[in-house]
């Protein structure tokens, strides 16, 4: 298991990043998602397996 500290260096980020995605409170771009996959060895596909609703649409 990563630290976020550890997860930031492999992001090239820093750990208050990482806590704002974690939170919801930022999205990121899509190169850190990629990235973000390889370092945790998880398909895109296994993190994007969501429905749509009209509430992701009102946000």
């Amino acid at each position: 298991m990563l630290s976020r500290t550890q997860l930031a260096i492999q992001l090239n980020t820093d750990e208050k990043q990482i806590r704002r995605i974690e939170s919801g409170e930022v999205n990121c771009t899509m190169l850190t998602f990629l990235k973000l996959c390889y370092v945790l060895q998880l398909e895109p596909k296994e993190l994007l397996d969501i429905k749509l609703n009209e509430s992701i649409l009102n946000d």
